[in-house]
């Protein structure tokens, strides 16, 4: 890349006869404009060459063409070294990608009517305008530089614009998630696009990386982009919750057991309620998990704001706890809330001893008797009281 250059025609600075005889084509860089995406050039052909100054030769038809323009005379010209043939400037417009050059050629016919007997080119590339500005910093809400950023915060993009002649497009995106700027700015002074990062765009972890993108715009040609990331984390406190738990009596069909309004061995099954539930903000409900004594499954059935989950017939007594808790999509899991009941003893009635007697039809035992007489005597749980038979019984047959 260049800010200037020379090129010189053929031909020879001194023919013999100490007159010039070329030309030289020389030109320099004036000026870049971002907003226009181009650069200035001065330039000029000088004649060159001979023993000194005061020799002079006659050139006819000459010609300049820069950057595809060209100026051309035809009538006889008597010329000294260093006179100049021509001069002016020029606007070379650059690509798109901020990239330019241009091409510049002469020529004249020197002491001749003739067919252009000196002629020579060249060819240059410009300095690059830097038409994109790139983002300076992602910060926090102050201002100051920042690696990671929690969800449900705000971040800023900081750039600089190069010319208030483009429109800039800000974007910020974790996978399919995204929020886009685009806007005009009003000074060069650096700025900033602002973006609140919500929970949502991490329903399903815990991180991820958050691009953020700017993006220059010429009209509707993107003429640059710059792009940096940063980590983006849900913070620790964001779990799933619940408001509390509650265990329910459930029948197994026995209307006696139920008619004792307590929880009853082998008789009687629960219900374990976990109310209110909810997953971690931005995210939703995976699972609700309950453990416990005859559970059926540790999978709770999950109904709006409700999880629940009936046990088997409960196998256990004494004082039984049930624990449940919330697990969100996120993986984290809610605080375990845990309910006891009390579940009662039961077992069926067992016979201690049992005698077959020989009687008469009022019951006394006697040898002369008719009659049989069993008598037994047994026992049974009580259930909290709930539960009693009598101590012995005689029947007659």
């Amino acid at each position: 890349m260049a800010n200037s250059g020379v090129f010189y025609t053929s031909g020879y600075a001194d023919d013999g006869s100490g007159a010039p005889y070329r030309f030289k084509f020389s030109w320099s860089l004036t000026g870049q404009s971002v907003e226009g995406n181009y650069s200035t050039i001065s330039w000029n052909v000088v004649c060159d060459g001979g023993k000194s100054s005061d020799y002079w030769i006659v050139v006819y038809a000459k010609y300049v063409t820069v950057n595809g323009s060209t100026q051309s005379r035809s009538d006889a010209e008597t010329i000294y070294n260093g006179t100049t043939v021509f001069s002016g400037s020029s606007t070379i417009y650059h690509n798109t990608d901020g990239s330019g050059s241009f091409s510049a050629s002469c020529g004249g016919a020197f002491n001749y009517s003739g067919d252009y007997n000196s002629t020579g080119s060249g060819s240059w590339s410009l300095p690059t305008i830097s038409l994109a500005c790139g983002i300076d910093k992602i910060a926090d809400t102050s201002g100051s530089g920042i690696s990671f950023i929690n969800t449900g915060e705000n971040i800023r993009i900081y750039f600089t614009p190069k010319t208030t002649s483009f429109s800039y497009r800000t974007t910020v995106s974790i996978g399919d998630n995204s929020s886009t700027d685009t806007g005009t700015v009003s000074s060069t002074s650096q700025t900033y696009r602002q973006y609140n990062i919500p929970h949502t765009w991490l329903s399903n972890g815990v991180s991820g990386t958050l691009t953020c993108k700017l993006e220059t715009l010429n009209g509707s040609t993107v003429i640059g982009a710059s792009t940096k990331t940063i980590t983006v984390k849900v913070s620790s406190s964001i779990v799933p919750t619940s408001s509390g738990i509650s265990a329910t009596y459930v029948s197994t069909g026995n209307s006696t057991v139920d008619s004792w309004g307590i929880y009853v061995q082998n008789k009687s099954k629960v219900e374990i309620t976990l109310s209110d539930i909810a997953a971690g903000s931005g995210s939703s409900i995976k699972s609700c998990t309950v453990s416990g004594p005859s559970i059926a499954s540790s999978s709770m059935s999950i109904s709006g704001s409700t999880a629940t989950s009936t046990t088997n017939a409960i196998r256990n007594s004494g004082t039984l706890t049930y624990s449940a808790y919330v697990t969100d999509n996120r993986g984290r899991n809610s605080e375990t809330r845990s309910v006891s009941i009390v579940c009662y003893p039961y077992s069926n009635v067992s016979i201690a001893s049992f005698r077959v007697d020989r009687c008469l039809a009022n019951g006394i035992i006697s040898q002369d008797g008719k009659y049989a007489k069993c008598t037994f005597s047994g026992s049974c749980a009580s259930v909290n009281g709930k539960n009693s038979i009598d101590s012995s019984e005689s029947k007659f047959y």
